[in-house]
């Protein structure tokens, strides 16, 4: 839910305030790589067995496939904000805490972890403050360049974001908040 459903809500609810040429950067991660998407239980209520990285791996995906959807609803605005996704890197942070026995995450996460905070901002700085013109939206970036996405993130024929937009305005109505009617009105 919160790393995709809130990112989704909270943009739609500042969107009419944002100014011309303004960018929406989503913080995905190489980790939508593993992503699956079971529509009817997207929350792990019922159908799925939950684990942190499925979740993770899920919601990654969710973040890459919003960035491109909401790139696909601007340019039918004709506007020139963009919308853009990215992977920061592989950083040290909490969600280590469920990766293995409790004695050996330290050393998992140093070993794996292979960027300090700072590192990993910096894609997400560029993503903001570098020319418009050095990507489209809907673009992928890492290490401050476009990468490629998995086969599910290209998302060729855009059905797979389309169904994920939609499922979650029903589940953000669903939960009581109210969206703005147009994205950027």
């Amino acid at each position: 839910g919160t790393n995709h459903i809130g990112h989704h809500a909270f943009t739609r609810l500042l969107l009419p305030g944002m100014a011309s040429g303004g960018r929406i950067v989503t913080v995905s991660s190489e980790a939508h790589r593993f992503g699956e998407f079971n529509f009817d239980d997207l929350n792990y209520k019922s159908k799925r067995t939950y684990s942190p990285w499925g979740a993770y791996g899920q919601s990654k995906l969710a973040n890459l496939l919003f960035a491109k959807a909401l790139d696909d609803r601007l340019k039918g605005e004709d506007t020139d904000i963009l919308s853009v996704s990215l992977h920061p890197g592989v950083v040290a942070t909490n969600l280590w805490r469920s990766t293995g026995p409790k004695l050996l995450q330290g050393v998992i996460k140093g070993v794996i972890g292979d960027r300090n905070i700072e590192q990993g901002a910096a894609t997400s700085v560029y993503a903001s403050l570098i020319e418009s013109s050095a990507f489209a939206g809907g673009c992928y970036l890492s290490d401050c360049a476009i990468a490629e996405t998995s086969e599910k993130g290209k998302d060729a024929n855009g059905k797979l974001r389309q169904e994920l937009w939609e499922k979650t305005e029903q589940m953000i109505a669903g939960a009581g908040c109210d969206l703005p009617e147009g994205l950027l009105r």
